[in-house]
């Protein structure tokens, strides 16, 4: 909650527009960003249910738009006795919880994750999941030539950053260093899911896991 506090200190022009406006994306039926932070329904879950839920629609995505990759990862993740889907369930919360955590403020550079802020406000949650998918077509080429057991893949740093070293940002893979913040955010922008695409999946969602609590009742 800091990082997006932070975020909207940096793009306000008072405090008290900053406070305002981390009020509504906290709040705000359109964002309810505080539901990342929540507990989950059954004991002994992970909790953070909108994160879980943003990791389950990326791995969908995944699967549509690249499939190789998600197919990929998903041997690997076989291979070191872990379930299916790299965001999805519990992995979210080692993969990609600080990416929907903070919106992308823990892993990107200031220029870049305020660029990511504002069509966040724009389009709420749709448009993490478009940096995501920047994300996974900035990787994917390079992961596809990993062999399955290597445990590369499964160090988040290294989905954003050079190396796994504790260096700064300008340590980041050459797409997010060179590229200029504004041609990333139109990117972002373009990149999918669409906004009919990113409701469709939630309803998925929400339908699974009535579906599992009817299961766990019986």
């Amino acid at each position: 909650m800091n990082s997006v506090a932070g975020l909207a200190c940096i793009a306000a022009d008072s405090d008290v527009q900053a406070f305002s406006i981390t009020s509504k994306v906290m709040r705000h039926p359109f964002y309810s960003h505080r539901d990342v932070f929540g507990e989950g329904k059954r004991k002994g879950s992970l909790g953070f249910p909108l994160a879980c839920q943003l990791g389950w629609m990326l791995d969908r995505l995944m699967e549509k738009y690249h499939p190789r990759l998600s197919e990929h990862l998903n041997e690997l993740l076989a291979n070191f006795g872990c379930k299916k889907g790299i965001f999805s369930g519990d992995n979210v919360a080692y993969m990609a919880l600080k990416w929907f955590l903070t919106i992308f403020a823990s892993v990107l550079p200031p220029p870049i994750s305020l660029r990511i802020y504002d069509q966040f406000i724009a389009d709420g949650h749709v448009a993490a999941l478009r940096v995501a998918m920047l994300t996974l077509r900035d990787i994917e080429g390079e992961w596809l030539e990993i062999p399955a057991g290597d445990p590369k893949m499964l160090t988040p740093r290294l989905w954003f950053n050079v190396e796994d070293n504790g260096m700064p940002s300008d340590e980041l893979r050459p797409f997010w260093r060179n590229t200029d913040p504004s041609i990333i955010a139109r990117q972002a922008a373009l990149a999918p899911p669409s906004v009919d695409e990113f409701n469709e999946l939630r309803k998925r969602y929400v339908l699974e896991q009535c579906a599992v609590e009817e299961k766990l009742k019986e």
